[in-house]
């Protein structure tokens, strides 16, 4: 009996494990991405709005993509709707992805770049009116 509660156990399990490891690579993307762009954004709101969008929207928006995209294709199939392995697997291999490669080209343009980033709105013609939404976070 024990067994089978055990491994009726594991989904959530699974899941508490991989909220986890994501909220702490999460937090360190978004500090990176969130430094990087304040550097060059018009206004620290719109660098927050930036790191927030890129690092934790963005890949929900594309798992919903993936994931209603599969449930219409087995829908129209006549296949069984995706399971749990399949939506936590594209959930934590999304914002993964999103956090290391958001957060390492943060990471290493401010490591290379730090001093240029840091004057580029001081500097002639590079100013906050010649980035006028701040697009150039990353």
């Amino acid at each position: 009996m024990r067994a089978e509660q055990s491994y009726s156990d594991f989904p959530a399990l699974a899941a508490w494990l991989a909220c986890l490891i994501l909220l702490v690579a999460d937090m360190i993307a978004v500090s990176w991405v969130a430094v990087a762009c304040a550097l060059v954004a018009r206004t620290p709101k719109l660098a927050a709005v930036q790191a927030i969008v890129r690092v934790l929207i963005m890949p929900l928006v594309v798992f919903a993509a993936v994931i209603g995209g599969a449930v219409g294709l087995a829908a129209l199939q006549g296949h069984p709707e995706p399971g749990w392995r399949f939506c936590l697997g594209w959930w934590f291999g999304l914002g993964m992805a999103a956090d290391l490669g958001f957060g390492f080209a943060a990471w290493h343009r401010l490591h290379t770049r730090f001093r240029q980033l840091a004057t580029q709105q001081f500097s002639s013609g590079r100013g906050p009116k010649s980035n006028p939404v701040g697009v150039a976070c990353l």
